[in-house]
């Protein structure tokens, strides 16, 4: 394997995106795992600090929390056979988009692999079942990078709340603390989560065994962890400037039909203008959703397997020549 640095990585894994199309589709799958970058658990934390810092918030989805399933006296009607049915629906769905997502994030690391490795075509099929088969692992995997992230964001919502009870100079200090170590325990179990998805997949290690020696690559490459988290934190902002720019040009076609209802005064062609509208964001916002969740499992597994065969000297270092 030559050489790649950052930038090499970076180009590699665009080429990947634009050249193999047909896992695009993984890339939608195992989006809804989350983003391999800082992004999600900075939001997540953020998210959980300030939206609503009470316990019931923290371990009631927001569905069971503003419904009337768990009122006083509503309780055994609200349970009935179609809600049960319904919920049972509800789970199997959700259980088969995890495994797919869960599959498709295998897949995707297991080509991106073997297309480092030399492979100019990696077969659908194979990453595909290679997905499938590290599934299990990959689980208990993003269930403890989601767990530590959970547990940080508990502790900046409960910190909040602490301040919204009792405003003074140490709690405010305190606070801010705690955030800070919240979002580098966070960042921390985010990269340590995407090297032992790589050591499962690439080097068929067990569950603990993954940790065990994302771990180590991480402790001997703990500054070039960040460096690669930063890089894809500024990706994750240039992601969301499309997002927005591309939104606003889907929006377009609808500006011109709801101009040419108004001066019809047509109601039909107003619908029409939102729909077109809706449906042009919602398409371009799933495909570079995708699109980015490749790209960044690309940067991740090639800079993954350039370090732990190799290894990657830090830039910050470079730079003051040490």
């Amino acid at each position: 394997m030559k050489d790649r640095h950052y930038f090499d990585s970076i180009k590699f894994s665009w080429e990947f995106v634009k050249t193999h199309k047909l896992f695009w589709g993984f890339g939608l799958l195992a989006a809804m795992l989350g983003q391999m970058g800082v992004m999600e658990f900075l939001t997540k934390i953020i998210k959980l600090g300030s939206d609503d810092v009470t316990v019931k918030w923290l371990f009631l989805p927001a569905f069971i929390r503003n419904s009337h399933v768990f009122a006083m006296g509503d309780f055994s009607a609200s349970m009935n056979a179609i809600t049960i049915i319904a919920l049972l629906l509800v789970l199997a769905i959700f259980g088969f988009l995890l495994f797919a997502a869960l599959s498709s994030q295998g897949a995707l690391i297991h080509a991106v692999a073997q297309n480092v490795r030399g492979v100019k075509e990696p077969n659908v099929a194979r990453a595909w079942h290679a997905g499938v088969g590290h599934a299990g692992r990959l689980f208990w995997i993003n269930l403890f990078r989601k767990a530590i992230v959970l547990l940080a964001g508990m502790a900046v919502s409960f910190m909040l709340l602490w301040c919204a009870l009792e405003l003074t100079a140490i709690n405010l200090i305190l606070t801010i603390l705690v955030f800070v170590v919240a979002a580098l325990l966070g960042m921390m179990a985010t990269i340590l989560g995407i090297y032992a998805g790589g050591y499962v997949v690439v080097e068929e290690l067990s569950f603990g065994q993954s940790l065990v020696a994302a771990w180590k690559l991480f402790a001997s490459h703990w500054l070039v962890s960040i460096e690669i988290g930063l890089l894809i934190l500024i990706l994750e902002f240039l992601m969301v400037f499309l997002a927005i720019w591309g939104v606003a040009m889907m929006f377009l076609p609808g500006v011109l039909i709801w101009t040419v209802s108004v001066l019809t005064l047509s109601s039909t062609l107003w619908v029409a203008g939102m729909t077109v509208s809706m449906v042009l964001s919602t398409v371009y916002v799933i495909i570079l959703g995708a699109v980015f969740t490749i790209f960044t499992t690309g940067v991740w597994t090639t800079l993954f397997m350039k370090m732990h065969k190799e290894g990657i000297a830090s830039r910050i270092m470079r730079a003051f020549g040490k």
